[in-house]
C-alpha cells in the first residue's frame, strides 16, 4: 500500500519526532525480532527529516525504493499490514507542541470496503495477542532484572535512540539519586509507567 503523512507545525515542534514502522502489533505471530523487541523494518527521525521553508514536509511509505524522494520509508510489499508508531518527545511542554499530521491513502484499496463486524473481529483478534503479550513482557522482561540497578540501553534498530526499562522500590525515608552525564543528547527522561507503559504523575 502506498501512503503519505503530511505535516504542518504549529509553534515550536517537539524536540524529536520519529516514525518507525514496525512489522506487526506486540503479541502478533513474526513481529518480534531475534533480541525479543519489536521488529523495526523503517524508521525516520525529525533529524533526518527534509522541510520546505515553513517547516512543512511529506513523509511518504510504500515497498518502492526512494528514487530521489525526500522522507520515504520503504517498506516489504508483500505484507498484508504494518505498524506505524509515531512519538512526539517534548522536552518543554510550555512552549513545545506534537505536530500536526494528516495521512493520504495514495492508491486504490484492494478490494470492497471492509463491514464494521469485520473491523470488529480485527481488532478483537489484535487485542487477543496484544493484551497477553504486555502482561507476560512485565513478568519476564522489566520485572526479571536486578532491583534498583540501571540496566545498559539498548540503541534502537533505526538509529534514532537508546532506551531500556527497570525496576526499582524504595524504602520510607529511602531516595534513589542519579547522576547523568547527556552527552549532548537533545531529549532524555526517566518515566514511572504502570504495567501498560502509561507514564504516572511522578511527583505523588
Amino acid at each position: 500500500h502506498r501512503a503519505a503523512f503530511r505535516a504542518g507545525e504549529v509553534g515550536e515542534g517537539p524536540a524529536q519526532q520519529s516514525f518507525v514502522v514496525y512489522r506487526g502489533l506486540p503479541g502478533v505471530p513474526g513481529s518480534m525480532n531475534a533480541e525479543g523487541h519489536m521488529d523495526e523494518i523503517a524508521g525516520i527521525a525529525s533529524e533526518a527529516i527534509v522541510r520546505d521553508a515553513n517547516g512543512n514536509f511529506a513523509l511518504t511509505i510504500d515497498a518502492d525504493p526512494a528514487n530521489g524522494r525526500v522522507n520515504h520509508l520503504q517498506v516489504p510489499g508483500e505484507l498484508p499490514a504494518m505498524h506505524l508508531m509515531i512519538r512526539d518527545s517534548l522536552d518543554d511542554w510550555s512552549r513545545e507542541l506534537p505536530v500536526e499530521l494528516t495521512i493520504e491513502r495514495l492508491d486504490a484499496a484492494p478490494g470492497p470496503e471492509r463491514s464494521l463486524d469485520e473491523m470488529t473481529r480485527i481488532a478483537v483478534d489484535a487485542l487477543a495477542g496484544n493484551v497477553p503479550f504486555w502482561l507476560n513482557w512485565f513478568e519476564s522482561y522489566v520485572y526479571a532484572k536486578p532491583l534498583n540497578e540501571v540496566p545498559t540501553p539498548w540503541k534502537r534498530v533505526q538509529g534514532w535512540g537508546m532506551t531500556q526499562q527497570g525496576r526499582f522500590a524504595l524504602k520510607q525515608g529511602e531516595a534513589w539519586v542519579v547522576t547523568l552525564d547527556p552527552l549532548g543528547a537533545k531529549f532524555f527522561d526517566f518515566q514511572i509507567s504502570d504495567p501498560w507503559t502509561k507514564a504516572v504523575e511522578y511527583v505523588s
